[in-house]
């Protein structure tokens, strides 16, 4: 067995522990991915699923493959990159080039001297299947580095991503780098859901404050009229006299 194939097996038993799972595992997805034979977008086009194994092990094995399939590299263009899968010879994480909007956004970022580099992320998709996503890394000559999806959108980390993107859905599951915009690439490799809403506790945590402090005002007047009540005044009681 190869060793992709072991680290495969094992996967599979991970993914079998523990009964039913509603939150996919990385390495739940990672697993279906070294597996299926139908990944939108991938760089194999084995029929079946030990010949995709055999493709994977011939890049190195499994800690191989996970470092290529996560790292960043130029883009290639769109039409060229269509004639290598025709020809079966796309052998490369390497994603197209962006479209106009995304590529506006991108460059203007990156500015002079800067690079424009593509990205692939693992989408396994509400209806369960799966796809090899492309976003953008521009990076500045001084390093600085930004996240762009094909719909132009700028986002500086992940959680920014997930929060704004109009792409992905709360249901929707990816799986890549915690530093997506790292260059070329470092951090862990985690699973999350495409799309999650703004943490609005700063906001909770602050109208909560705001109507204690309300209440507690409230409060105190009330019982200032009822000391006043119990208090006779010296200047009332004369001129009611």
């Amino acid at each position: 067995m190869s060793r992709l194939g072991a680290v495969v097996v094992l996967l599979a038993a991970l993914a079998g522990c523990g009964g039913p799972q509603h939150r996919p595992t990385t390495g739940d997805l990672m697993y279906r991915y070294f597996r299926s034979t139908h990944v939108r977008h991938d760089r194999y086009a084995g029929v079946t699923g030990p010949d995709r194994l055999a493709e994977f092990a011939a890049e190195g094995g499994p800690k191989a493959v996970v470092a290529s399939m996560f790292s960043v590299y130029e883009c290639i263009d769109a039409d060229y990159l269509e004639q290598q899968r025709e020809q079966d010879r796309y052998r490369t994480y390497a994603g197209a080039c962006p479209t106009a909007t995304a590529k506006r956004r991108a460059e203007r970022f990156a500015g002079r001297g800067g690079t424009v580099y593509t990205r692939r992320i693992l989408i396994q998709h509400h209806d369960g299947s799966l796809e090899l996503g492309t976003v953008y890394v521009p990076r500045r000559r001084d390093g600085g580095t930004r996240l762009v999806d094909q719909n132009g959108g700028e986002y500086r980390t992940l959680d920014d991503f997930r929060q704004h993107n109009e792409t992905l859905r709360g249901d929707d599951w990816i799986v890549t780098l915690e530093h997506i915009t790292s260059v070329p690439g470092h951090g862990r490799i985690v699973t999350v859901t495409g799309h999650a809403a703004p943490d609005r506790r700063p906001w909770l945590y602050a109208s909560i404050a705001l109507a204690l402090l309300a209440a507690a005002g409230a409060t105190l007047l009330v019982v200032r009229a009822v000391r006043r009540r119990r208090t006779p005044d010296p200047l009332l009681d004369q001129w009611s006299v």
